[in-house]
Formats: structure tokens, sequence, C-alpha cells
């Protein structure tokens, strides 16, 4: 089986991260650290 035939069954427990961006690129929240790193947003998450 690989990945892509994997799917969340109900009563699974799954995690994602994101990257949320103004249209012009900016970067508002995110919950990858480098990405926060590396455009001076600092989630409450992550702190």
């Amino acid at each position: 089986m690989s990945q892509s035939d994997l799917k969340a069954q109900k009563g699974d427990t799954i995690s994602v991260h994101y990257v949320g961006k103004f249209p012009g690129g900016k970067v508002f929240d995110t919950s990858i650290r480098s990405v926060a790193d590396n455009n001076a947003s600092y989630p409450k998450s992550l702190e």
C-alpha cells in the first residue's frame, strides 16, 4: 500500500501542516517552524 492509498478513518487523529499567506505572498500564519523563522512569523502554537 502506498501513502497515496492511505485515508483517515472515523475516529482517527490526524495532523496537518499549513502556511497562510496574504495575496501578495506575505506569510501571516504557519505551523512550520522554519517558515515562521524565515518570515519572522511566530504563531502562538509554536511558542
